[in-house]
């Protein structure tokens, strides 16, 4: 069930670049990325107030657990920015490189209090492959 999730999200990743590109080629690149977390902030916290949950700051949560809202709002500006140019797949192959590379820099070093998963030759493979699949698609 969760390997359908982390699909469905991946999917609705390259729905976002599109909307978000749009979005971007009519109102310019950085007031859309800021309408698009302002959008994203009252759907969330419509979301919340359905389930009638109530938001509250942890103390024990480390500082950079904080950091994904600002990750997030460079990934949205780099989608808006790069997407006049490249369309919607080369920024999904790209950000699919970067979190491939960086998550296993993450685990083989458990970055960001993350569980220790150690780097694994394989791993080249796979990295190999997606930076093809990018030549491939910029050449063509």
């Amino acid at each position: 069930m969760l390997t359908l999730f982390a699909i469905l999200g991946g999917a609705l990743s390259a729905i976002t670049v599109a909307q978000n590109g749009d979005l971007a080629l009519v109102m310019g690149t950085y007031r859309a990325t800021v309408l698009v977390h302002v959008v994203g902030l009252i759907t969330i916290l419509l979301f919340l107030l359905l389930r009638r949950e109530k938001f509250r700051w942890q103390r024990a949560t480390p500082w950079f657990a904080y950091l994904g809202g600002a990750f997030g709002v460079f990934t949205v500006l780099g989608c808006n920015a790069s997407f006049a140019a490249l369309g919607v797949s080369v920024p999904v192959a790209l950000m699919l490189l970067g979190q491939t590379l960086l998550g296993a820099a993450i685990d083989q070093f458990g970055l960001f209090g993350a569980i220790k998963h150690p780097f694994k030759p394989q791993h080249l493979i796979s990295f190999a492959l997606i930076a093809g699949g990018i030549a491939v698609m910029i050449a063509l």
